[in-house]
């Protein structure tokens, strides 16, 4: 008998979008202790992270929450910046 494939939970999702988008995310186990990388692979019974060129198995009954980590932009214009005399306003 073959199954049909069901539509996919809450877990799956995030964690499909945290692969896809190569997000940096936070893993808080239950043991209290946090390890940060990206999401490579997950199946059902764990999560593949990958830190500094190392990967790392994770059991999903170890952990108790994942955060994603806030994405930011720099709004320093460099060039402006440079331009701007030392102690000074910027040139027009």
């Amino acid at each position: 008998m073959e199954k049909t494939p069901g539509p996919t939970g809450i877990q799956d999702n995030f964690l499909g979008r945290m692969r896809k988008e190569r997000s940096w995310v936070t893993i808080l186990l239950i043991s209290g202790r946090k390890i940060s990388g990206r999401i490579r692979s997950y199946d059902r019974y764990t999560v593949l992270l990958e830190s500094r060129g190392l990967e790392q198995m994770v059991f999903k009954h170890a952990i108790a929450s994942i955060s994603i980590a806030q994405k930011f932009s720099n709004t320093i214009d460099l060039e402006k910046e440079q331009a701007r005399p030392a102690g000074g306003e910027p040139e027009e």
